[in-house]
């Protein structure tokens, strides 16, 4: 048994992707109670690869401390996604156990509402500062060589939002080249509060597949992928994709309504008997 044990571990910890695959086929309260056995740096991994839904539902399967433990040490992101689909009470008693730098990072990008641009944000893997040199970018830029990144973020001390900088301008001008001298299209910046649904034919996705959400003030609070956008306006289950086809559909039903009234009255006619004179 102990063996077995020993094993489903060293699997988790060299596959997780593959791990959590075979996880998610099992209620989640069962699986919480093996992943308890677990230090948190393990059971990141594999949560990470989970379906948001399936994860969240471990989360209230888990001992609070412990789950709380999991959100703090994961990377901000993952720990958005995960709180996310709750509600403030819900999220009340793991955020408590946060330190205040993370507490107050999170209380900005999830107090958004459902179906808002701002309740879709997500953490690029790099953000960059404006008095950053090229050389330290991409001293930066080497730490997530596992991740994927278009564009970096650029902000200023007080995460206000700047512009992007493109990849190829990161690799062909100096090292000793600012970053704020390099930032491009502040203005593609989406407002947080905007309707999802309003911004999915931005004319901007022709050539970004992720654009930098900022709140009122100009602070940057992440990126939205297309992908992700795409994804939440189409599932049905949001309804919005439902929405932006309700104008179509209306108008199709009043077509449709006035052609059959056309074929009912031409039908009478031809049906009806002639009149007598």
């Amino acid at each position: 048994m102990n063996n077995d044990l020993a094993l489903s571990r060293l699997f988790c910890e060299k596959h997780p992707s593959d791990a959590a695959s075979l996880m998610v086929r099992l209620p989640p309260e069962y699986i919480a109670g093996y992943l308890s056995s677990l230090a948190p740096d393990r059971v990141i991994p594999l949560m990470q690869h989970m379906p948001t839904a399936y994860a969240t539902q471990l989360l209230a399967h888990l001992e609070v401390d412990f789950s709380a433990r999991l959100l703090s040490q994961a990377d901000f992101s993952t720990t958005a996604r995960l709180l996310r689909p709750l509600s403030v009470p819900q999220r009340q008693p793991y955020m408590t156990r946060m330190t205040a730098t993370q507490n107050a990072q999170l209380s900005r990008i999830l107090n958004y509402a459902p179906g808002s641009v701002g309740n879709l944000v997500e953490i690029p893997p790099l953000t960059a500062l404006g008095d950053w040199t090229v050389k330290h970018a991409k001293r930066e830029l080497k730490k997530i060589h596992n991740r994927s990144l278009y564009d970096i973020p650029v902000v200023n001390d007080e995460h206000g939002f700047l512009g992007l900088v493109k990849m190829h301008a990161l690799l062909v001008e100096t090292d000793g080249s600012r970053m704020m001298g390099l930032c491009e299209d502040q203005e593609l910046a989406l407002p947080a509060y905007a309707a999802a649904a309003a911004i999915i034919n931005h004319p901007s996705w022709s050539k970004h597949l992720s654009l930098p959400v900022i709140d009122r003030g100009g602070i940057l609070l992440g990126v939205l992928y297309h992908a992700t956008l795409k994804s939440y306006v189409q599932d049905p289950a949001h309804g919005r994709g439902q929405d932006m086809l309700a104008p179509v559909m209306a108008l199709a039903e009043l077509y449709w309504a006035a052609s059959s009234s056309i074929v009912e009255t031409i039908s009478r006619k031809r049906t009806s008997p002639p009149k007598q004179t």
